[in-house]
């Protein structure tokens, strides 16, 4: 219907409204626009632009679906809409849209990928497996779809159809390590979000590897998927490789350093580290990781210089300070408390828990760090109580309660404690010499010497076990 000079005039109101920002007045006007006038089509994608823009979603996808039936169906409508309802939550449309993009563009996979991930959210497995088959006859040679497909065939127990998906997948004669690292960069993208593609992808890499072993994307690549997957040695060497190629990426330096640390490498973690501040000084994250690591490996001077400088350059960078502050003033705290410069260590442990009232290792190495002083005791076992509310299972914490509680001669409870330590991981060497000092106290002579002797072959040469052994034995 044409509009007469008063619609025009309500329009043209409609539009000076929203120009001026009188977004509510615009509404209204829109609303009764569009009641008069319901198909005219211009009228109606204006107010359906205005309620995107005032948040109403519902009403702005009413608007495009009715849009859609007075000028046809397209694609960028649907996209759209699409974009609404997934705003909205609303199940049924989304499915409705996306297989109304399918018929638009039946060649395009990307439509089939999207509806056969929103199938698999909702359990409907069967019908993503299905949906995927149709696409991959008008794409046989389109990888995301192959590699789906075969995830979704593992997932349901096909593993001979899954088998015979990811062998096409992983075929890779005649390619060049390019056309390899293009390929396996798709499947890598799906393994970040589902791992039954990690394997496929890690067999691509290895193959595209072979005829390139310095290829940068496809080694940070395989590099990221072995430290996923906790084969943290593999991670480093393959992360090494890669900043050799290519030492410009702070976030390879971070993990490589991160995983040799994981691998109880703490001296090649720290190498790792320093190469990449020398390029990177001011990345507090590689500076505190490089501080942990010489931390591990008691060169506690370096470690210090480290954990100071990321408290002096996190003054002035909010973004990072809560998390990091804590965590360097927490490691400064045992670091200095390995000095026995208690007053810097306290100073440094308190700051950390004003910062992070719950951090663990603050709470619990505070707590020991008292203990082993036998200073203001009552506070420890706070300090050692917050951290067992936090990690009840932890035996490290379950040993620092136990021994504080010993020092309050409370030695049954004590004996508990350090029990159930002991009983969670075996019991270092210290574990037991704490469990020996609690049972000698309460009578327990000879299950003393028991745990004494068997702390001294964890530790052979602590000399305090030999004095209580043979100050103890008949």
């Amino acid at each position: 219907a044409e509009l007469d000079d008063s619609v025009e005039y309500a329009r043209h109101l409609a539009r000076l409204q929203v120009a001026a920002d009188q977004l509510v007045a615009a509404e209204a006007s829109y609303d009764a626009l569009v009641e008069t006038y319901p198909d005219d089509a211009d009228v109606v994608f204006e107010r359906a632009r205005l309620k995107v823009r005032r948040g109403r979603a519902a009403d702005a996808a009413a608007s495009v679906e009715r849009l859609i039936g007075l000028v046809g169906d397209d694609r960028l409508l649907r996209t759209r809409l699409l974009q609404l309802y997934g705003r909205l939550n609303d199940q049924d449309g989304i499915e409705r849209t996306l297989r109304a993009l399918i018929r638009l563009d039946e060649t395009n996979p990307h439509y089939h990928l999207m509806l056969s991930d929103f199938f698999v959210r909702n359990d409907r497995l069967p019908e993503a497996v299905e949906l995927l088959e149709q696409a991959l006859g008008a794409n046989p040679n389109n990888y995301d779809i192959l590699s789906e497909l075969g995830a979704l065939n593992r997932s349901l127990g096909r593993d001979i159809a899954a088998d015979s998906l990811d062998a096409v997948v992983t075929d890779v004669k005649g390619l060049t390590a390019d056309q390899i690292a293009a390929r396996a960069e798709r499947v890598y993208a799906r393994a970040l979000s589902d791992s039954s593609a990690a394997d496929t992808a890690i067999e691509l890499l290895e193959s595209g590897l072979e005829l390139d072993a310095s290829h940068y994307e496809m080694l940070t690549m395989l590099g990221d998927l072995r430290y996923r997957r906790g084969e943290f040695l593999a991670a480093g060497g393959l992360l090494s490789r890669a900043l050799a190629v290519n030492p410009k990426n702070a976030d390879v330096w971070l993990q490589a350093s991160i995983a040799f640390l994981n691998a109880d490498q703490p001296r090649k973690a720290a190498e790792i580290g320093e190469e990449g501040l020398l390029l990177f000084p001011g990345r507090i994250d590689l500076l505190e990781t490089t501080a942990h690591s010489y931390l591990v490996v008691y060169e506690n001077t370096r470690a210090i210089e480290l954990y100071s400088e990321a408290l002096e350059l996190l003054k002035d960078d909010e973004l990072w300070s809560a998390g990091l502050a804590a965590e360097a003033h927490a490691s400064l705290g045992f670091l200095y408390s390995r000095r026995s410069m208690h007053e810097e260590s306290d100073g440094h442990y308190r700051t950390a828990l004003r910062i992070d009232s719950s951090h663990v290792f603050a709470l619990n190495n505070f707590a020991y760090s008292l203990a082993s002083r036998e200073v203001n005791l009552d506070e420890a076992l706070g300090l050692a109580e917050r951290a067992i509310a936090i990690q009840p299972e932890n035996p490290s914490l379950q040993d620092t309660l136990g021994w504080i509680l010993y020092l309050l001669d409370r030695p049954e409870e004590a004996r508990d404690w350090i029990l159930k330590a002991i009983q969670q991981a075996g019991g270092n060497a210290t574990m037991h010499e704490h469990l020996g000092d609690v049972e000698h106290s309460l009578g327990l002579v000879e299950s003393a010497r028991q745990r004494w002797r068997r702390a001294l072959k964890l530790d052979p040469d602590r000399a305090s076990l030999r004095e209580k052994i043979g100050r103890t034995s008949p």
